[in-house]
């Protein structure tokens, strides 16, 4: 029986863990995720602005706004991994994760 050599040389690796990915898909993350939070500013201004409505104010007001901004800070920062591949720690998403979404 023989050894089977591999050449290592020839596998494509990964790229570098924590060197940003600014490829196409990293830029459509990007460009996703400020269209969404541009989106997600008007529409929170426009329910800010007609909190006073009856359907609104039954409602408690801040609540649904730490909610929305809890909901959007785990979204972003979702959205934003695969662009900065690891430039912040493992330890930071669980937190946020454990923070927005208990």
């Amino acid at each position: 029986m023989g050894v089977v050599a591999v050449d290592t040389m020839s596998m494509m690796e990964p790229p570098k863990y924590g060197s940003p990915r600014w490829n196409s898909v990293g830029k459509i993350y990007i460009a996703a995720f400020a269209l969404w939070t541009a989106a997600f500013v008007v529409c929170f201004m426009v329910f800010l602005i007609h909190r006073k409505l009856p359907f609104i104010r039954l409602r408690n007001v801040p609540l649904v706004c730490s909610a929305l901004l809890m909901l959007h800070l785990q979204l972003g920062f979702d959205m934003l991994l695969y662009p900065l591949n690891g430039s912040l720690p493992c330890a930071l998403e669980y937190w946020i994760m454990s923070i927005c979404l208990p």
